[in-house]
């Protein structure tokens, strides 16, 4: 959004495994990086470009 905010959301994987995931944009609005749950130990096979994320 163009304010350098932090986004979290839900995503889902392969398995039907629901985690959080969050999205850092910085003050361009460009996508920085994104970050998986700690709690969630694979890759997610279902994340494929960071618009899955908003």
């Amino acid at each position: 959004d163009g304010a350098g905010n932090i986004y979290i959301a839900t995503n889902r994987d392969g398995t039907g495994t629901s985690y959080n995931c969050i999205a850092k944009y910085d003050k361009n609005g460009q996508f920085v990086k994104y970050w998986y749950s700690w709690q969630h130990g694979g890759t997610p096979d279902s994340f494929t470009s960071i618009a899955e994320l908003m």
